[in-house]
C-alpha cells in the first residue's frame, strides 16, 4: 500500500466526517467489520483518539470504495473513501531509504481494559491478501512490539504488560498473543492448519514481541525469577538453576523460588566462565 496517500485519504476521510457531526450509529454497516483494520495493517496511520468502531468506518470505506455505501456517507466521504481504497491497493517498491520513525503508542490508561488485537488476511478468510506487504506484516510487529513496551510497569518485583493478540484475520482464530507477564504463545491449532501460510510472518512478528518483553524485562526489573532469567539469557530454566547451584550465579530463595538481582545477572552474562549452555 502506499503509506503516504492512505494517510491523507485518512485524514480526509476523518475531516468529512467531522464536518457532520456523525455518531457511529450513522454507520451500521461498519458493525461487523471491526477487526479489518488490522488486516490492512494501517493501525499506526488511525489517530490515537480514533476508536475501533469509528476505524471500521474508514477500513469499510476502503474495501467497498466509491459509491458501494452511497446511503451512509456524503460525497466528500466517497471521494476520501474512494482515494483510500486506491492507496491501500497500491503496490509500492521497496526503495533504500532509512527505517520509518518508530510509531508512537499511546499509554493505556488504568480504565482500559481492551486487548490490543492485530489481524493478517490471508486468502483462507479474505481476499485481501494481494492487498498486504512485507512492510505491512512489519508494521504489525513493530505496533505489537511498541504496545508490549510501551505498557511495561514494574509492581514490586514483577513487570506486568499489557497483552497482545494477533489473529489470522476478524472472524479467525488466534495466531499469538502475550498475557500480562508477557509470556508470548504461538497457537498450535494455526500452526497444523496454515503452517506454510504463517510460519514465516507469525516468527518475525513473535520475535519482535519477544525482544520487547525481554528488553522491557532488562530495562525495569531489580530481580528476575529464573524463568526470566532463562528467557533473557536465551537458555533453559535447568541451565539457570545448575549455575545457581555451582554457585556462579548469585541467587536468593525467596518463598518457593529463586530470585536474582539484575545487578548479578549482568554480572554473571559477562562470566565466560560460566558453564556451558544449554540451548
Amino acid at each position: 500500500m502506499n503509506s503516504e496517500k492512505a494517510q491523507k485519504a485518512i485524514n480526509q476521510l476523518i475531516e468529512e466526517q467531522q464536518k457532520r457531526q456523525y455518531t457511529r450509529k450513522q454507520y451500521p454497516v461498519a458493525k461487523h467489520q471491526l477487526a479489518t483494520l488490522e488486516e490492512l495493517g494501517i493501525l499506526s496511520l488511525m489517530p490515537a483518539k480514533f476508536g475501533y468502531t469509528d476505524a471500521a468506518v474508514v477500513i469499510e470505506s476502503a474495501r467497498q470504495g466509491r459509491g458501494a455505501v452511497m446511503n451512509a456517507y456524503g460525497e466528500g466521504e466517497e471521494t476520501a473513501a474512494s482515494d483510500l481504497y486506491n492507496a491501500l491497493h497500491e503496490k509500492t517498491v521497496p526503495a533504500p531509504a532509512p527505517e520509518p520513525e518508530p510509531v508512537a503508542v499511546q499509554q493505556p490508561s488504568k480504565k482500559q481494559t481492551r486487548t490490543n488485537k492485530f489481524s493478517i488476511a490471508t486468502s483462507k478468510f479474505n481476499p485481501l491478501e494481494n492487498v498486504l506487504e512485507p512492510a505491512d506484516y512489519d508494521l504489525i510487529a513493530r505496533n505489537a512490539a511498541q504496545i508490549i513496551s510501551a505498557s511495561a510497569k514494574q509492581v514490586g518485583n514483577t513487570v506486568l504488560f499489557e497483552s497482545v493478540e494477533v489473529y489470522a484475520d476478524a472472524n479467525s482464530y488466534m495466531l499469538l498473543s502475550t498475557d500480562n507477564t508477557g509470556k508470548v504463545t504461538w497457537w498450535d491449532d494455526a500452526r497444523q492448519d496454515d503452517a506454510t501460510m504463517f510460519d514465516g510472518q507469525l516468527s518475525y512478528i513473535a520475535t519482535a514481541m519477544r525482544n520487547a518483553v525481554n528488553d522491557a524485562l532488562r530495562n525495569l526489573s531489580k530481580m528476575f525469577t529464573v524463568t526470566q532469567a532463562a528467557a533473557l539469557a536465551a537458555c533453559n530454566v535447568s541451565y539457570i538453576r545448575a549455575e545457581i547451584d555451582a554457585g556462579r550465579l548469585p541467587a536468593e530463595k525467596i518463598g518457593s523460588q529463586w530470585v536474582i538481582t539484575r545487578e548479578a545477572f549482568d554480572v554473571w552474562m559477562q562470566n565466560p566462565r560460566r558453564g556451558s549452555r544449554q540451548k
